[in-house]
C-alpha cells in the first residue's frame, strides 16, 4: 500500500475485532513524515501481518483535521470535525468505514482493549 503513515513511535490506544480482522487505533504518534497525526486506525486480516486498511486523523498546518482512509492503491481525504478528536468518535468513524469497505455489516465489532 502506498502513502502509509510513516510512523516512529506510537500507543495503542484501542484494540477491536471485527469478524476475521483485527484493527488497532494509535494516539500519541510520532512520524517521520510532515504530517500531524492525532490518530491511526490500522485494519490487519487475521493471519496477515500487513494492515489492509488505515484510517487517520490528521491536523493541518491551518489547525483544521482531515480524516483520510487509505486502502490499497487508493487514498480519500475528507474534511473532519473537532469531534472527531474524541478517540471514541474516531474509532466509530474508522469501524464504520471498515465495515463499509470490507462489507462487513454482518460482523458485531467489539473492543478488545
Amino acid at each position: 500500500m502506498k502513502n502509509t503513515p510513516q510512523i516512529l513511535t506510537a500507543i495503542p490506544q484501542r484494540r477491536y475485532r471485527i469478524g476475521e480482522f483485527e484493527a488497532v487505533v494509535l494516539g500519541d504518534i510520532e512520524s517521520k513524515d510532515s504530517k500531524h497525526y492525532i490518530y491511526v486506525f490500522a485494519l490487519v486480516r487475521e493471519g496477515e501481518n500487513d494492515p489492509c486498511l488505515y484510517v487517520v486523523l490528521e491536523r493541518t498546518q491551518h489547525r483544521d483535521y482531515h480524516m483520510v482512509v487509505m486502502a490499497e492503491e487508493q487514498s480519500k481525504q475528507f474534511e473532519a470535525s473537532d469531534e472527531l478528536t474524541d478517540i471514541d468518535m474516531f474509532s466509530q468513524a474508522a469501524i464504520d468505514a471498515a465495515v463499509r469497505l470490507f462489507k462487513l455489516s454482518d460482523e458485531e465489532p467489539y473492543r478488545v482493549m
